[in-house]
């Protein structure tokens, strides 16, 4: 009894855990918007991942302000967490209004989005190198644009 209890927990924590400097980012596929699907490659540079709504229409707002194609062109992936959204709502709403973008969002629609670290109000930022996370940090919406242009 005590070994099932502890290999659960051992699994849970792992399956959980956060994304560490120099761990590889996780093989995870995703499908955006158009029901396109992807993985984050070894020559994406960053990903940033929101996880509420307000952080993701803020950051929307961002993206929205540079040219067609800016997201591909610095390598940037956009992943917004919506496992929360009834999927009513995802489909009756969110993706009509996504399709307009004139981007790709990837979707987290399931519990994968755990392994992200997260922080009420900001967007969790990875900057990728060969498919290693070479740096994380928590921003401001706002702050994005101004990040990967660097």
């Amino acid at each position: 009894m005590k070994k099932t209890i502890w290999i659960s927990l051992c699994l849970t924590l792992g399956l959980f855990a956060d994304l560490k400097i120099g761990q590889h980012f996780p093989k995870q596929t995703f499908t955006d918007q158009f029901g396109n699907t992807m993985q984050v490659g070894k020559h994406d540079r960053w990903v940033c991942v929101t996880f509420e709504k307000n952080v993701a229409v803020a950051l929307t707002k961002e993206v929205k302000k540079v040219p067609k194609g800016y997201l591909e062109k610095h390598r940037v992936r956009f992943i917004s967490d919506i496992s929360a959204m009834p999927s009513f709502i995802t489909a009756m709403f969110a993706l009509p209004m996504m399709k307009k973008y004139p981007f790709s969002v990837w979707l987290i629609r399931d519990e994968s989005g755990k392994v992200y670290d997260r922080k009420p109000g900001m967007v969790t930022l990875y900057r990728l190198k060969r498919g290693k996370v070479a740096s994380k940090r928590f921003i401001e919406p706002q702050a994005l644009l101004h990040i990967v242009d660097k």
